[in-house]
């Protein structure tokens, strides 16, 4: 008796709002599970399904930032998008990756659930600490032609330097890797400053646009980055009005 009075006392103290309703995504949720158990890859594509839901129900919640599911929705996106590819292409994972697709992705899979374990109980605790003033205030403090200035300046650098030294790997190959990552941060915050201050010029519209044309040259190139910090910047507003 003692241990669920406990658990009760727990969720008491540090109580987290209820999650984002989904509504209809819910509908498609259930479509692309039934879906995938048709695809070349039904197990591991129904797997990532399951735990992007998941990650929703958990990280998605009413009057709090989507920073903590931020940083859970970056890997789920790193771990299964080849999912997509190889079903895009008819063919299985191991067949994509050399024989080490399976293995790697249910490693991944494994890595994340680790991840969320662990993370959890210190997003439920310190998610009552959240003040959406103090988000509009720094917001404030950034210059929209400088952040969009800096990214520029990093895409347009590392992908330059990609096409320099080809898919070759070397010490340059690693860093336009990391400032690949950096410009990526950068947007989100650009898309988090515009959402938070309600600020949309047009000159936001047009960097968007140029970027998204620019990344993509393949379904599955960087553009999905692109749509993924729109994803986030601006709906975050449901927690800041």
């Amino acid at each position: 008796m003692g241990y669920p009075t406990t658990m009760l006392q727990i969720d008491t103290l540090n109580p987290l709002p209820r999650p984002v309703p989904l509504g209809a995504l819910n509908l498609v949720f259930l479509f692309l599970a039934l879906s995938t158990l048709f695809s070349s890859n039904p197990i591991t594509g129904l797997a990532a399904i399951l735990q992007l839901r998941l990650l929703l129900h958990f990280y998605w919640r009413k009057g709090l930032p989507l920073f903590g599911l931020l940083l859970m929705l970056m890997p789920w996106l790193e771990i299964s998008t080849n999912i997509l590819e190889a079903n895009f292409r008819g063919i299985s994972l191991n067949e994509m990756l050399h024989g080490t697709g399976d293995t790697a992705y249910w490693m991944a899979f494994a890595g994340l659930c680790c991840v969320h374990l662990g993370f959890y109980k210190e997003f439920k605790k310190n998610a009552s600490q959240f003040h959406p003033e103090s988000l509009r205030q720094f917001a404030l403090q950034l210059s929209l032609n400088r952040l969009m200035l800096i990214y520029a300046g990093l895409f347009f650098s590392t992908s330059l330097v990609s096409t320099i030294i080809g898919g070759r790997a070397s010490v340059f190959f690693q860093l336009t890797t990391y400032f690949n990552q950096i410009a990526s941060v950068i947007l989100v915050v650009i898309c988090l400053r515009q959402a938070v201050l309600k600020q949309n010029p047009k000159v936001y519209f047009a960097f968007l646009g140029a970027i998204i044309i620019l990344s993509f040259y393949s379904l599955f190139s960087n553009w999905k980055f692109v749509a993924y910090a729109i994803f986030i910047g601006h709906g975050i507003t449901q927690v800041v009005d």
